[in-house]
């Protein structure tokens, strides 16, 4: 699991022997709104990706990118060193008082974790899913994240790649591949990282350029028509100026069959493209340049869930008793585009290093869904959003090693992101709704001040207490309406009923256009966080530490605005964390045995409830969850590597006396769910793999196999509630339990397998791989269309077989 890509670790030692040579030669030298159509290469993006080579502007503004990145050259059988930058400066995993988890770049390959979403399999506590397919992929670390499907939303776990910060959900969904590594970062990160989150990051680190050419590739090919391409390749093009390039292909048939059209449902197709530039400026300087774009498609399947007798819908339809089963008359078409271009200036001061990260990315969304998954009624929704942020980060930091370490800095973020969406609505049967229509812009300003201050106060006793102060704005404008809905095209918007929101001309009126009160057109924090920790070396490979620190996510608008009332805002959440942990290495590195206990306290927490029609995010009064990751590798043979993760918690919503649930749950009525537990939050999560290696005929063969079991979880927060006063056909006993049961993922073991031969003179590797080896069938989500009388679910994905050819270099 821990296993790296060498050039990163060949960067860093450049870097080093850089300011080796700076600080013996010079150590007093002195400091001298739509988009993806065709316009890739212009407007701001491509400027700002030019200004970039201009070295004065770089420390102030133009986009700088590049992280302080390492890993272990080889983690072979004496284990090896895992480096990583949770901190902004480069250590050992070991070393470091944080709860993190690391998967390696080529068992990401290997393995082939397609996103974020295969990521999270691979770290105890995380889970993921996307109901979106490609779009909008939603994590919960430590059972903490958002049901929160809208472009506008706020994550509770930071996503970042090479340390700039990734906002919009349609920019996270993209494939990952020519990776370093992922650092997941555990806890609030509110001190060092640019934007305020509460549950922790995911930090994709790309592989750099080196002194050296190498380079990886990698086809596949396999059932369901999977066919997969990846090239990645860099190395010295001129004197202190080196380069890597590298890209993506994915292809997959659908692995349902819709029995309404007869064509395939769950395909999708997947690109992406990188290109960095490295320039040794002086010995105590580099810029490090890189662009990058794609787009994913997919097709979502929807499977449908009767809540009358026989399984029927108000519709009279009812889907065959088939965990394979789907009949839809909608597409569940997606796509995500992305694309950015960000740079890392870094300068070494002789006694501090200066360090300027910006970024530019643009994303956009659309996703069409057939949300009553049946092939009679044709309630389906197309909805998604455009996203611009510009990030920028200027930092100094004291050498790394000084007993007393500091780094202060500054952060920047401007974003604009589109929201829209429509729901058209035709039935045989008229259910007296009209279409409706939204399309919100939500603006954010965010300026933060932070520092960071450690002392060695013995060999073996540290401590290190950080701080940022932050300042955020956002503000929203923009309309929504109902449409009379055409019967030939239920998107058709061109006859307008009502507009019951028009924040420009200040109109705010409900269903009978009577005036509401109107939700303020912007909101503004301003918040301190910070962490305090200690760390103590028991021994030379047990370390000792502990960890308070409080985060906060900030506010935000509901932007799916399905009918009057629904805009509306929301306030931050506030987690304060309390950790203990420890570290430990045994017999040469052979074993590593990690440990974290935690404690999490939560004031106005951010919770995302589904709606009859829609989803609306409100604060439920406060929180709590307790809980512990153990995590362990160990080498006992030459040979044969084995990777275990257990994850453990404990949650439930302490104060949260009026939650707002759909209409037929409890009449209308808001619910008391205080004592329910956290939904997405699994209490027992384990993570197995083991690698077994032998020589073989001038080769090496290698076995492979990696299981994930999660406990039963909920999709959300009412679904488990007994204290209900429900609609009449929810009444009975045995249609509450089939709610119960379909909102929500019975106990889960997924598990994947891999063998491989490698031919030593060539590095040429031929492998024979198969994913969901048990072909289990499991729901990542579900929506309840209780005014249709039925529930939609999400399946997941079937297994898939094939073989894949690697050559690394």
């Amino acid at each position: 699991m821990h296993r790296a890509n060498i050039s990163a670790a060949t960067w860093i030692s450049r870097r080093s022997r850089r300011q080796r040579a700076s600080r013996a030669c010079a150590p007093d030298k002195p400091l001298s709104h739509h988009i993806f159509e065709g316009d890739l290469m212009t407007g701001p993006s491509f400027k700002i990706a030019s200004v970039a080579g201009v070295l004065a502007t770089l420390m102030i503004a133009a986009p700088v990118l590049a992280a302080e990145e390492a890993a272990p050259a080889d983690a072979g059988a004496q284990g090896g060193e895992i480096v990583v930058t949770a901190t902004k400066r480069s250590a050992n995993l070991q070393d470091v008082p944080i709860s993190i988890s690391v998967v390696g770049g080529e068992d990401i390959a290997d393995r082939q974790i397609r996103d974020g979403i295969g990521v999270a399999r691979q770290v105890p506590n995380l889970v993921a899913e996307s109901a979106m397919g490609a779009a909008m992929p939603r994590f919960r670390l430590r059972g903490i994240g958002t049901n929160d499907f809208t472009p506008t939303s706020s994550s509770a776990v930071g996503i970042y790649e090479d340390e700039v910060y990734i906002s919009a959900g349609s920019a996270q969904s993209a494939p990952l591949y020519d990776l370093d590594r992922v650092e997941v970062l555990r806890g609030p990160q509110g001190s060092l990282w640019g934007k305020n989150t509460t549950a922790g990051a995911i930090h994709y680190v790309t592989t750099k350029p080196g002194d050296t050419l190498s380079g990886q590739g990698r086809l596949v090919y396999g059932s369901d028509d999977t066919r997969e391409a990846e090239l990645g390749i860099g190395g010295p093009v001129a004197e202190r100026l080196s380069a890597r390039v590298a890209g993506v292909y994915k292809h997959r048939d659908g692995q349902y069959r819709n029995a309404f059209t007869g064509k395939h449902a769950g395909d999708y197709d997947i690109w992406d493209l990188r290109g960095q530039l490295l320039w040794d400026i002086a010995p105590d300087a580099s810029l490090l340049v890189k662009a990058h774009g794609g787009e994913t498609e997919q097709d979502q399947p929807l499977q449908h869930v009767g809540l009358l007798a026989g399984g029927t819908d108000f519709d009279g339809y009812a889907e065959r008793d088939d965990s394979h089963a789907l009949s839809n008359n909608g597409p569940g078409y997606t796509r995500a585009r992305r694309f950015g271009t960000d740079a890392r200036l870094e300068i070494d001061l002789g006694g501090a290093t200066l360090t300027d990260v910006a970024g530019y990315e643009r994303s956009s969304s659309l996703v069409y869904s057939d949300d009553d998954a049946n092939p009679v009624s044709q309630y389906h929704e197309r909805y998604g959003g455009r996203s611009r942020t510009f990030t920028n980060e200027l930092r100094l930091a004291s050498p790394d090693g000084d007993r007393l370490g500091w780094i202060v800095g500054a952060y920047y973020l401007h974003d604009k992101t589109n929201s829209f969406g429509q729901l058209g609505l035709y039935s045989p049967v008229n259910f007296g709704v009209d279409g409706a229509a939204y399309d919100f812009d939500v603006k954010t300003r965010n300026l933060a001040g932070f520092a960071s201050l450690s002392f060695q106060i013995t060999p073996r006793l540290k401590l290190t207490a950080g701080g940022r102060y932050t300042w955020e704005k956002k503000s929203i404008g923009g309309v929504a309406y109902d449409y009379v809905t055409q019967t030939g095209n239920i998107f058709d918007a061109s006859v307008p009923n009502l507009v019951y929101i028009d924040t420009e001309n200040g109109i705010y009126v409900d269903a009978t256009g009577a005036p509401i009160a109107p939700t303020p057109s912007s909101r503004s924090w301003k918040r301190f966080t910070w962490d305090v920790s200690a760390d103590y070396s028991i021994a030379d490979d047990a370390l000792l530490f502990g960890r308070i620190a409080r985060g906060f996510r900030s506010g935000a608008f509901n932007t799916y605005v399905a009918s009057p009332g629904d805009l509306s805002a929301y306030d931050p959440e506030t987690l304060t964390s309390y950790e203990v942990g420890v570290k430990t290495s045994w017999l040469d590195r052979r074993l590593t045995l990690n440990a974290t206990a935690f404690h999490y306290d939560f004031k106005n927490m951010q919770v995302t409830v589904l709606q009859s029609v829609g989803t609306r995010t409100q604060n439920a009064a406060s929180a709590r969850v307790n809980g512990f990751e153990i995590e362990a590798t160990a080498r006992p043979v030459t040979g044969l590597a084995l990777n275990a993760g257990y994850g453990f918690q404990s949650s439930k919503y302490t104060d949260f006396p009026d939650a707002s649930v759909p209409f037929p749950v409890n009449r209308g009525a808001p619910l008391d769910l205080t004592g329910q537990r956290l939904e997405r939050a699994p209490r027992n999560t384990l993570n197995l793999s083991g690698t077994y290696e032998f020589a073989l005929q001038g080769g090496t063969v290698s076995f492979n196999t990696d299981w994930r079991y999660s406990s039963r979880y909920r999709f959300h927060v009412w679904s488990d509630a007994t204290n209900i006063n429900p609609a009449p056909f929810l009444a009975g006993a045995a249609e509450r339990a089939l709610v119960r049961d379909s909102f929500s993922q019975k106990p889960l073991w997924l598990g994947d397998a891999r063998v491989a031969y490698r031919f030593d003179a060539s590095g040429l590797e031929i492998a024979g791989w198969v994913k969901n080896l048990t072909d289990r069938a499991y729901r990542t989500n579900s929506f309840g269309m209780f005014f249709n009388r039925s529930i939609s679910i999400y399946p997941g994905e079937r297994r898939t077989y094939g073989l894949s050819a690697a050559y690394r270099f």
